[in-house]
């Protein structure tokens, strides 16, 4: 059973989110801008790639636009359904990811210092001619620590943040990058659900 007063100190000793990438529990850190290039480029489709290949319609595009703006407004408890439909929508596809470690201040949303020169290479990367004008994904995630209604609202505070930055600073479009808190919904490693390697924020590249 959880109890708030634990569940809000471990929140305030835990404020790291990081972004991964495959293998499921590896951390990737101080990327440079062309590796990030390198590991968002979309990938040549293969007959060992399965699913529907490595790249989204428009139709599955413009349903994950519609799906991410219905997560501030529906009730809580269709919150999972809906989150499970764009994960569904994801995961058919072998779209590439990113991997980083992204800092935030204690229990907060306010990403930490030593995290944007991180975040610059991302952005450097994203307005790069190779990834100009595409649009991306970009998923909060925390641990089992706190409750359900607490961790989706903060991982969507968070995955929204480095969005807010990307935009502000790097001159990115609002509408190529799509901020979703799934909050400890997609726990990356079930065994360990207080671990942290799942306090991350997932970037998926969505293409053109």
């Amino acid at each position: 059973m959880k109890y708030a007063s634990t569940k809000m100190l471990a929140l305030s000793l835990t404020a790291a989110i990081m972004l991964f990438a495959h293998p499921p529990n590896s951390i990737a850190q101080d990327l440079t801008a062309s590796e990030i290039i390198d590991g968002l480029k979309p990938k040549k489709l293969t007959r060992s790639m399965g699913g529907d290949g490595a790249s989204l319609s428009n139709q599955q595009k413009e349903k994950i636009k519609i799906l991410t703006r219905q997560i501030a407004v529906v009730p809580r408890e269709e919150k999972a359904a809906t989150l499970a439909e764009i994960t569904a929508i994801v995961e058919r596809t072998k779209l590439p990811k990113l991997d980083f470690a992204i800092y935030f201040e204690s229990d907060s949303a306010e990403i930490a210092t030593q995290s944007l020169p991180t975040l610059d290479q991302l952005g450097a990367a994203l307005v790069s001619s190779e990834l100009a004008g595409m649009s991306y994904l970009v998923n909060g995630h925390t641990d089992a620590k706190g409750s359900d209604a607490y961790n989706q609202v903060l991982s969507q505070k968070r995955a929204q943040s480095v969005a807010t930055y990307l935009i502000r600073h790097h001159g990115i479009k609002t509408e190529k990058l799509n901020p979703l808190g799934f909050g400890e919904a997609r726990l990356k490693d079930e065994a360990l659900p207080e671990a942290a390697v799942n306090r991350r924020v997932e970037i998926t590249n969505l293409g053109y």
